[in-house]
């Protein structure tokens, strides 16, 4: 269902200014460690993009994650900004941009999240909660088998997929440079096979390699 006008607040006269790319370096890299910025389509319109603040909370239990998020929506109607955030049982992810400035990060978006991390303090006594590392490890498993049964169905442009939209979320920056090589190995394999200069037998051999070199990768994960 697409959003409209009226799905966001009135906008004001004169909107936030956005941040500059190394302003925000600086606040990610030594304050605000925990959040990253991520790009997505937009949903009511593919066409265009927008970046995001994203950060994942983990609680001791459910009622604590509405506690939370109950306490933080005093400040977004205050300021007032208001995020996008996904609940799943005791793990909340949040998602930060500025819809008025073209849906990008601007102060708005640092002054939210510092208050969010700032209320969250209270709540960090339960960050080795076992039920939610048991249940992110379940999850990383699942999702790393995913992969695999993509590469063995030689789905590997999915697989690709796959791997970009996790490495968006997750700050893992060697995995991230090796990804992004293989990536682009794999999509050149592909043009020379469209346009006809490899032939079927090269084709195969170096997505062979390709194939290899994404498993090899997946065991740093």
């Amino acid at each position: 269902m697409e959003n409209k006008k009226s799905d966001f607040p009135q906008k004001f006269p004169i909107g936030p200014d956005a941040l500059s790319e190394d302003k925000l370096t600086r606040i990610l890299e030594e304050e605000l460690t925990e959040w990253k910025p991520v790009g997505s389509p937009l949903p009511e319109n593919p066409f265009i993009s927008r970046i995001e603040l994203y950060r994942e909370y983990r609680f001791e239990d459910f009622d604590k994650v509405i506690a939370f998020m109950t306490e933080v929506a005093v400040a977004c109607n205050i300021f007032p900004h208001h995020p996008r955030w996904e609940n799943t049982w005791t793990t909340l992810r949040v998602w930060l941009t500025t819809w008025d400035v073209k849906h990008i990060i601007s102060y708005k978006d640092i002054m939210l999240a510092r208050h969010m991390d700032r209320t969250y303090q209270k709540y960090t006594l339960v960050s080795d909660n076992r039920h939610t590392s048991s249940r992110k490890e379940k999850e990383k498993t699942a999702f790393l088998d995913r992969i695999q049964q993509l590469i063995a169905k030689d789905e590997i442009e999915q697989a690709f997929e796959r791997l970009t939209e996790y490495t968006a979320l997750n700050r893992e920056k060697s995995f991230t440079e090796e990804l992004i090589l293989l990536t682009s190995r794999f999509n050149s394999i592909q043009k020379e096979k469209r346009q006809g200069r490899m032939s079927w037998e090269h084709t195969e051999l170096e997505t062979n390699k390709i194939r290899f070199s994404l498993l090899d990768l997946l065991k740093k994960l």
